[in-house]
Protein backbone atom coordinates (compact mmCIF):
# COMPACT_ATOMS: atom_id res chain seq x y z
CA UNK A 1 0.00 0.00 0.00
CA UNK A 2 1.11 3.82 -0.45
CA UNK A 3 0.90 3.95 3.51
CA UNK A 4 4.43 2.00 3.63
CA UNK A 5 5.89 4.39 0.69
CA UNK A 6 4.66 7.41 2.76
CA UNK A 7 6.06 6.14 6.04
CA UNK A 8 9.30 5.17 4.67
CA UNK A 9 9.56 8.67 2.86
CA UNK A 10 8.50 10.61 6.13
CA UNK A 11 10.81 8.31 7.89
CA UNK A 12 14.14 9.75 5.92
CA UNK A 13 12.97 13.11 6.13
CA UNK A 14 12.20 12.93 9.85
CA UNK A 15 15.57 11.60 10.20
CA UNK A 16 17.15 14.11 8.08
CA UNK A 17 15.83 16.83 9.90
CA UNK A 18 16.50 15.40 13.46
CA UNK A 19 20.16 14.98 12.29
CA UNK A 20 20.01 18.53 10.69
CA UNK A 21 18.56 19.88 13.84
CA UNK A 22 20.59 18.44 16.23
CA UNK A 23 22.83 20.57 16.98
CA UNK A 24 19.87 23.46 17.24
CA UNK A 25 17.80 20.65 19.64
CA UNK A 26 19.97 21.07 22.71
Amino acid sequence: PPNVKYQERFLKAYREARENKRGLWR
